[in-house]
């Protein structure tokens, strides 16, 4: 019972004392009679005593000030979580400092997606060799032909050279009597040359072409043509492919071309060989594409100029380029 109720009962049981004058027996409490001048005093008192009971505040409202001290709150103690790591943590990692643990793990995360690959560029294989620009790159083979007029003859600019051949040199069926230069290659390749090529007899050819190593009747070639391709017509200049195979010579296709420079180049991806001619080694025409040819892995690019007639004729090659695929 808090002070305020106590002094509000014994205020009133004063007040009542002095109104009625005592004579009150409640259970075990008796109140005997007073005189006059008692009941005003005990009146009097208990008047003070419930005022004084009013004025006290009441420690169950919201706004009072309670007797007891507050305790102010403690805060909880931060509780260290372990974690069995799968793999040793740095020595100077802090231990203190939360870490936030993923519920679950994204899984639309796209791959990083590869760097495209650049394609190789076709470098230039020089003709003439590093070490003596009058003698020819180990690279190359020299075959002579049926003529000791047939010849090369390299420059001062080691990326160009000079054939030259006698009259009745030919390569066609079982024909091999023209003068060649062969870089041997395997698998698939992409090559490619510059040529320029004056014919003046009405039977002359130079071209770029691929031969099989172990058959040298067994061929696919590229090249200018100056020659009488229909009757009753004089001579022709046209990019003609031939092909030989096994000493059975064929002319596939031909196009009309008059300029004495071409740019001629040959792509071969297993048995299927494009060719492709060019006025400036940029803008290419393609001759043939998709041609099926059963050519072994070991092959070698050819350069070869000839003539069938009594005279004879020469072909310069520039920018002699093969890579392989």
């Amino acid at each position: 019972m808090t002070p305020q109720n106590i002094l509000a009962i014994a205020g009133s049981v004063a007040l009542l004392v002095g109104l009625f004058g005592g004579g009150v027996k409640a259970k075990e409490i008796e109140v005997p009679k007073i005189s006059t001048l008692a009941r005003i005093f005990s009146s009097l008192v208990g008047i003070i005593l419930i005022g004084i009971a009013i004025k006290l505040p009441d420690p169950l409202s919201p706004t009072g000030t309670s007797a007891i001290p507050s305790i102010p709150p403690i805060e909880p103690a931060s509780v260290q979580q372990w974690i069995t790591p799968s793999s040793p943590e740095p020595t100077n990692a802090p231990t203190d400092t939360p870490t936030d643990t993923p519920t679950s793990t994204p899984t639309d995360t796209p791959s990083p997606s590869p760097s495209p690959t650049a394609r190789p560029t076709m470098e230039i294989i020089q003709f003439g060799s590093p070490s003596d620009l009058s003698l020819l790159n180990r690279l190359f083979e020299w075959q002579v032909g049926n003529s000791p007029i047939n010849t090369y003859q390299l420059t001062s600019s080691s990326n160009a050279i000079t054939l030259i051949a006698n009259g009745h040199t030919g390569q066609w069926a079982e024909e091999d009597s023209e003068p060649i230069i062969s870089y041997p290659i395997e698998g698939n390749f992409e090559t490619q040359v510059k040529l320029v090529f004056n014919p003046m007899w009405g039977h002359e050819l130079a071209a770029l072409g691929v031969r099989s190593t172990q058959d040298h009747y067994t061929w696919l070639r590229l090249g200018s043509v100056y020659a009488f391709f229909t009757q009753g017509r004089g001579p022709e200049q046209r990019i003609v492919l031939d092909i030989d195979n096994q000493g059975k010579g064929g002319k596939i296709r031909t196009a009309p071309y008059l300029a004495n420079t071409v740019y001629l180049k040959i792509d071969r991806k297993g048995s299927i060989f494009d060719f492709y001619y060019s006025s400036n080694g940029i803008d290419w025409t393609a001759l043939q594409t998709g041609y099926v040819a059963e050519m072994p892995a070991n092959v070698e690019i050819f350069l070869t100029v000839g003539s069938w007639s009594d005279g004879g004729i020469s072909a310069e090659f520039y920018d002699f380029k093969a890579l392989n695929k």
